[in-house]
């Protein structure tokens, strides 16, 4: 079976269809030549021209949920705002307590800094103190190095005691008393073939003053055998000579008399003046002053480096309400 045909008559359309668009003129066309009746209406002149004007109501309508809209968004941004100032407001929060934090430790390390400073400080004056009556105690003493392991201890005062005699003619055997002797312990760099050191404290001070000013022109011997004559001194004290060595051997290499100072410090003594290093790092211009050439020495280890403080990044503003009338900022 063919399908119905529908069929359209112009009234039929014309009374169901509203109409939409202006009817189009019915003269010939303007592509054609032709020219445009006068009693065409020109607010249509082709298919796709625009709609009838909408109405008052339409334009209401449309101004309404524009303002619904704009009501809509400037609650969103509202809300959004209020939520960004919260958190803003929380951080804020936040960072004020990190910073007080901050600035409150870093008060606290400071006065630890300051305190462990001064106490480093009261230790070394305490070390000194200490070596430097160490070394009082020890003043009497000197230490011989290179005597043979052959001398048995008991033979070692009277052997000292010789050798002495010769190096001091014009002393008495009484004069030379010895209040004790021994050896030392063998040192961690000496060689372990070499002969222990042999210490021995004069009883007057006077005579082992005596050796020593002999003993810069003449040596002590022991059977042709050159001795070495140190005075003796803490341990404590030799570590902390240990790094002037090179100094010292510079000095003794060009001729330059010195001596030791305390707290520790090196006295040269050239063309009848003194002149005093306090520390290695002085230690070119001293070469300068006795006309010596410079030495290049290692730094001093320092086994306590002062702390450094903190720089305070953050400090706290007071309002404005809580200044008092006298503060000096009230009346800027």
């Amino acid at each position: 079976m063919s399908p119905a045909k529908l069929t359209k008559t112009k009234g039929a359309q014309g009374a169901s269809v509203a109409p939409l668009f202006r009817p189009l003129s019915s003269g010939p066309s303007r592509q054609d030549g032709g020219r445009t009746s006068p009693t065409a209406s020109p607010t249509c002149s082709s298919p796709d021209g625009p709609p009838e004007t909408a109405t008052k109501g339409d334009v209401q309508q449309i101004l309404g949920r524009l303002i619904e809209v704009q009501h809509f968004l400037a609650g969103e941004l509202d809300k959004s705002a209020r939520a960004i100032r919260a958190e803003v407001q929380a951080v804020g929060a936040r960072t004020a307590a990190l910073e007080d934090a901050v600035t409150t430790l870093s008060r606290g390390h400071n006065a630890v800094v300051h305190r462990s400073n001064g106490m480093v400080e009261r230790i070394l004056q305490l070390e000194q103190q200490v070596e430097d009556l160490s070394n009082r105690s020890r003043r009497n003493n000197l230490r011989i190095r290179g005597l043979p392991e052959s001398v048995p201890s008991a033979a070692l005062k009277d052997t000292v005691v010789g050798m002495l005699l010769t190096l001091l003619p014009e002393f008495t055997t009484e004069q030379l008393l010895l209040d004790r002797i021994h050896r030392a312990l063998r040192a961690r760099a000496a060689p372990p073939a070499g002969p222990r050191d042999v210490v021995f404290r004069f009883h007057y001070f006077t005579s082992k003053a005596a050796a020593l000013r002999a003993l810069r022109d003449t040596p002590l011997m022991y059977q042709d055998i050159e001795l070495q004559v140190f005075q003796d001194l803490a341990p404590s004290t030799l570590a902390r000579r240990r790094p002037w060595r090179p100094l010292a051997d510079h000095l003794r290499g060009h001729g330059i008399r010195f001596a030791w100072g305390f707290p520790l410090k090196m006295l040269a003594f050239h063309n009848g003046a003194t002149i005093i290093c306090a520390s290695l790092a002085g230690a070119p211009g001293f070469l300068a002053q006795l006309g010596l050439p410079a030495l290049e020495l290692p730094k001093s280890p320092d086994l306590l480096q002062p702390l450094e403080p903190v720089e305070v990044e953050w400090e706290v503003i007071l309002p404005w309400g809580l200044l008092a009338p006298h503060h000096e900022d009230f009346w800027q």
